[in-house]
């Protein structure tokens, strides 16, 4: 009953908190990352589309409690998750907070059919401007596609803070078979070179390796976050694990991808690895393929017009 009561006390605080910090913005967020309003990647693209000083629009995310929509409300309200909401504390959100009437619109990564769902994945926030245009997501869809690729690279390196199901751990020492893996995170760590000589600019670290171990965290249908286009960004070749090893079919190239397989020993795999580690032509060519598909710009241009109509429609029909 006392740690009842002093739950509620901090979710209580938490959301005058909130409450204060959004006073100033039209634009509100609560139960989202710790990040300045203004710097908020809806934040820019409301403010980018003319959307921002019309109404009062609300964003609601997964790290808080449900309760804080009793609190506040906007003109517009709308729910966002970057995590997979059918695992851990994130369950709390699994119905994407469609059974609360007042949410107009849901955003996420998975698919279903609802009129106020949009699929629209994390990954989108972490490569593209919130302000591009057509010509600008065509423009870095072109940079992701051939990133700069040498051979002159470390091995494999790896970055992350968890490892619930001990697959970051097997693949790296799989991998460490072959060449030592440097692990930056705080899993299996044995590196300290992101912090002293990257000043924790991941792109800039994991630039320097030929591959990347960059699972995620949970395997669900459609979750996929920004750590493979992170690799890819970085030109390194992805060693992935997610998503059902189907990942993004509209936007990344699979050809390009390497998938770890949880129940498998990945012998075949291993192999492979150690093939184009150690030979520089076939890792050249294999680093060289174009990492997304031939429709990837057209799909983020979609996902970029759809979220600005749908807003747009919420507001008009108010």
């Amino acid at each position: 009953m006392i740690y009842h009561i002093k739950d509620l006390y901090r979710n209580y605080r938490s959301i005058q908190r909130q409450i204060k910090t959004n006073t100033p913005y039209n634009v509100k967020f609560y139960n989202f990352w710790k990040q300045e309003i203004p710097d908020m990647w809806f934040y820019k693209f409301l403010q980018n589309c003319d959307i921002i000083n019309k109404k009062k629009i609300c964003f609601y995310s997964t790290f808080g409690s449900r309760n804080i929509l009793n609190h506040t409300k906007g003109d517009v309200n709308v729910f966002f998750t970057g995590e997979n909401v059918k695992r851990g504390s994130h369950k709390l959100y699994a119905d994407h907070f469609l059974t609360n009437e007042s949410i107009d619109l849901a955003l996420g990564f998975e698919s279903f059919e609802d009129s106020r769902y949009l699929r629209f994945p994390l990954w989108i926030m972490y490569m593209f401007n919130p302000t591009s245009n057509t010509e600008n997501i065509k423009k870095r869809c072109q940079e992701l596609n051939f990133p700069y690729i040498s051979h002159n690279r470390k091995f494999a390196c790896h970055i992350s803070s968890e490892d619930q199901l001990g697959l970051r751990r097997k693949i790296c020492i799989g991998l460490s078979q072959i060449a030592l893996v440097d692990c930056a995170g705080k899993t299996m760590h044995n590196c300290d070179e992101l912090w002293k000589e990257y000043n924790d600019d991941k792109h800039s670290f994991i630039s320097k390796y030929k591959f990347n171990i960059c699972p995620e965290n949970s395997n669900c249908a459609g979750y996929v976050t920004e750590k493979i286009f992170q690799a890819i960004a970085a030109g390194c070749i992805p060693i992935y694990w997610g998503s059902y090893n189907d990942p993004e079919t509209q936007v990344l190239n699979h050809n390009a991808i390497l998938f770890w397989e949880q129940d498998d020993n990945n012998d075949t795999l291993i192999k492979t690895i150690n093939d184009l580690h150690t030979s520089e032509t076939r890792y050249i060519e294999f680093a060289s393929q174009p990492r997304l598909t031939n429709d990837a710009a057209e799909y983020v241009i979609n996902e970029y017009e759809q979220l600005q109509s749908r807003i747009s429609e919420i507001i008009k029909n108010l």
